[in-house]
């Protein structure tokens, strides 16, 4: 379990337990390949996303979990120039969730 603030156990869960209970998320298998100054560098087999260090101590090689919440995600139809924090996916659902759009998604590799 987790004690925080509201804000903490919604955006910096503990565990996916915590993170999957609290409200929707998008979890991201992946292995941590770099480490940086503040940031890690997360191979997902499909992209590379730059994630903050959670001030764990985690080495690179490691597994992780990446729990991305739908109202940071940006979706758009134009091709990414960008070469990190890109997935392509199919939106299954879009449902209005005050102030934002909420979506279910899943990766083109991915079945549902």
């Amino acid at each position: 379990m987790q004690t925080g603030s509201p804000w903490e156990i919604y955006y910096e869960p503990v565990n996916t337990f915590v993170a999957d209970f609290v409200g929707p998320a998008n979890l991201i298998q992946g292995t941590i390949i770099e480490k940086r100054a503040g940031y890690l560098l997360v191979d997902t087999g499909e992209t590379a996303l730059k994630v903050e260090e959670a001030g764990e101590t985690i080495a690179p090689g490691s597994a992780i979990t990446i729990c991305v919440r739908p109202e940071t995600i940006k979706v758009t139809k134009e091709p990414a120039y960008e070469k990190t924090n890109v997935l392509q996916g199919e939106i299954k659902i879009i449902y209005l969730k005050e102030p934002t759009f909420a979506t279910g998604w899943r990766r083109v590799k991915e079945s549902w």
